[in-house]
């Protein structure tokens, strides 16, 4: 098959197209391939198949004679987006590369080729020795861990802000902000279900006089150049791993989406599973249960059954009233953190974001996107 692709802007996504030629050679013992990958400034008739790729356009695109469009959104989830992917994606030959996996009923479920690239940087910048990240880490293998629980912030949008002002108020778990003081108002998102918006807007409009717009955010420009004269990139100082991952059996955290029935995997829970620590994630509805469906797990698994309940509470405001409920429980019950239990789960979570090949999602997604064509 003769593929031709035609890329006006790309994103880390772009690495699909290798990582898809890579599995199509493994299953060739001379590693070849059937397709025949090219790359033009538009659309080849002598091929069988035409894609379009572009990154978070701004607005609707001209696509006709394409039969697939791509649209990447720069590993972000689905709660990050662009005006054009809102406009375009409705389009029958359409489809939208997020760092998003998602409940089976949800909206965007066959819309969405789930890449969680930010496995396989952390898996660079941890455990290869080019980066100074992994000699950083080897030190920080001999701290003691307690059988605490800390909640670790990022950046301070309504909705975290809501939660871990609560969190102070209802538990004795302390609070570290890592990031700002600063209020932000949390991004409007394309895909809010009736529970996410009642939720944010609530908050947006109760916090009104408190939050502010962004100011002087330094997160790339504060990167890590890695290497003699930037040879390996830079990374960001979120990829970091404080020691807390290492003095502390459980980690409260936000994640990047926060909301109901999608996780965006990112390097917040990775610093868990590489760390040895268990993730507590303050996100939508479902996200441990998709946690577990990729095989890492949570302190939602240490929790007795009736106190697992929140997860699938859809109401934002009685999913967190439940969570501290469990967070408290926790808390007064720090004797799971020294359970066989708690050892198995830890070390499943390591092993798994070490060897996962969760791209798979992706892989056969496209696949059966070409073997539609073909037909």
């Amino acid at each position: 098959m003769k593929i031709n692709i035609t890329v006006k802007n790309n994103d880390i996504s772009i690495q699909l197209i290798d990582i898809f030629y890579a599995y199509v050679q493994s299953l060739d013992d001379s590693c070849n391939s059937e397709y025949k990958i090219q790359f033009s400034d538009s659309i080849d008739q002598s091929a069988d198949v035409n894609i379009f790729w572009d990154s978070r356009p701004v607005k609707s695109i001209d696509t006709n004679g394409y039969d697939l469009v791509f649209l990447g959104n720069a590993g972000e989830p689905m709660s990050v987006s662009s005006d054009g992917i809102h406009q375009m994606w409705g389009k029958n030959n359409v489809y939208l590369m997020f760092n998003s996996h998602l409940m089976p009923d949800h909206m965007l479920k066959d819309k969405v080729i789930y890449f969680p690239d930010p496995i396989q940087q952390c898996r660079d910048y941890w455990t290869r020795h080019f980066y100074p990240h992994h000699h950083k880490l080897q030190s920080k293998k001999s701290i003691t861990r307690s059988n605490n629980i800390i909640a670790i912030n990022g950046a301070n949008r309504t909705v975290r802000y809501h939660f871990f002002n609560k969190l102070k108020e209802k538990t004795n778990i302390s609070v570290r902000s890592n990031f700002t003081k600063q209020i932000i108002n949390t991004n409007h998102s394309y895909w809010e279900s009736k529970d996410d918006f009642n939720f944010r807007n609530f908050l947006e409009e109760k916090y009104a006089d408190v939050f502010e717009p962004e100011l002087d955010y330094t997160y790339f420009t504060d990167s890590c150049v890695v290497g003699i004269d930037g040879k390996f990139g830079s990374v960001p100082p979120g990829y970091e791993i404080m020691s807390e991952y290492f003095e502390y059996s459980c980690i409260v955290y936000p994640e990047s989406s926060w909301q109901n029935d999608e996780l965006s995997i990112t390097e917040k829970g990775l610093k868990c599973f590489y760390s040895g620590s268990l993730p507590f994630p303050i996100a939508g509805a479902n996200v441990n249960r998709l946690y577990n469906e990729l095989g890492f797990y949570t302190a939602w698994n240490l929790l007795p059954e009736e106190l697992q309940s929140f997860d699938q509470e859809k109401d934002h405001f009685k999913r967190h009233d439940l969570i501290i409920n469990a967070l408290n429980w926790l808390d007064n019950n720090k004797q799971v953190f020294k359970s066989d239990l708690f050892k198995q789960l830890t070390l499943q979570n390591k092993l798994n974001m070490l060897t996962c090949n969760h791209v798979q999602y992706a892989i056969d997604k496209i696949i059966g996107l070409l073997d539609e064509c073909r037909h």
